[in-house]
């Protein structure tokens, strides 16, 4: 992502480096780059929790056949 939006404003300034100006305002800001290369993306192929049938934390299945494991609803 770092690369991603340092490649784009490299483009994007070099306009006016030519002209031996600089850019008024920055225009891809650093916490919407992270926004699209993370949430942002899930949100893009529309992903649910419904859509995950199996979760592993530390080696453990919290998740299986799309049902949690090992809760204790009680509490």
């Amino acid at each position: 992502m770092r690369l991603a939006i340092n490649s784009q404003r490299g483009r994007y300034n070099s306009e006016y480096y030519a002209r031996n100006k600089l850019p008024s305002q920055v225009r891809a800001k650093v916490d919407e780059v992270l926004y699209m290369g993370t949430l942002g993306g899930a949100e893009a192929i529309h992903g649910h929790s419904s859509d995950v049938s199996t979760v592993l934390v530390n080696g453990e299945i919290v998740k299986s056949d799309g049902k949690l494991v090992r809760v204790d609803w009680m509490n």
